[in-house]
């Protein structure tokens, strides 16, 4: 398969209507009975004019829900993926980096989690944020022979200013292969964040 390359900004996706493949929406089953939408707004975008709004009303569903999916098919080299976010209400949207391709069991990489008010990451200090504004996330991390277990996150605020955060480490040090790339809006009641301008790259290397 060919590595996944995303620009997506959601401009040209209809309002108030899910983004096309390459990506899904989990869980379906719960659209309608539980106020889950996964679906292009004009309420608020960090670029252009629209953003993709995450939002339950209810309780009842998953801790997890709802998620935006891509299956990437990143096996080696380096990884980048940057995206703006925005959380408003309680919750957060967790960025999940994950080896889904065993039977048996799933292998945890990176993962990054936007608040409305920090970004919480594994084992190291939150950074703060404006709360309920936009920021700017960038990812890279290697993959393959390059995995040595950590990857580099760099945050920009509204205003410029910038954060890096390096050698962050993740919860499987066997994960080594992007094939799960998830977006979701985790919580355990009402949430609300919104996504912006996803870009995913793939380096190949051996």
């Amino acid at each position: 398969l060919t590595p996944l390359v995303l620009d997506e900004d959601f401009e040209t996706t209809p309002l108030s209507r899910p983004p096309v493949t390459p990506g899904s929406i989990a869980p379906t089953w719960a659209w309608e009975a539980y106020g889950l939408r996964v679906s292009a707004s004009d309420e608020t975008a960090a670029v252009g004019r629209r953003s993709l709004c995450l939002t339950e009303e209810k309780t009842g569903l998953p801790s997890w829900a709802p998620m935006l999916v891509y299956r990437p098919w990143h096996l080696r080299g380096s990884t980048r993926l940057s995206f703006y976010a925005q959380v408003v209400r309680e919750g957060e949207l967790a960025v999940l980096f994950e080896d889904r391709s065993g039977k048996d069991r799933t292998l945890h990489g990176p993962r990054v989690a936007v608040r409305r008010d920090r970004i919480t990451l594994l084992n190291r200090p939150s950074v703060p944020i404006p709360p309920g504004s936009w920021v700017h996330v960038e990812i890279t991390v290697g993959l393959g022979a390059l995995s040595d277990g950590t990857f580099d996150v760099a945050v920009r605020l509204a205003d410029g200013s910038r954060h890096e955060v390096r050698k962050v480490g993740y919860r499987s040090r066997e994960w080594n292969r992007l094939d799960w790339l998830a977006f979701s809006s985790a919580a355990d009641g009402s949430s609300t964040a919104f996504l912006d301008s996803i870009q995913l790259t793939n380096l190949a290397g051996r």
